[in-house]
């Protein structure tokens, strides 16, 4: 449930969010 959240949420605001997601994964 969380992941899809922060999938969303990176889609959404940008590459710099992606990116920050990545770190995080």
């Amino acid at each position: 449930i969380r992941i899809h959240y922060l999938t969303l949420e990176c889609t959404s605001f940008g590459t710099f969010f992606l990116l920050f997601c990545s770190l995080s994964q």
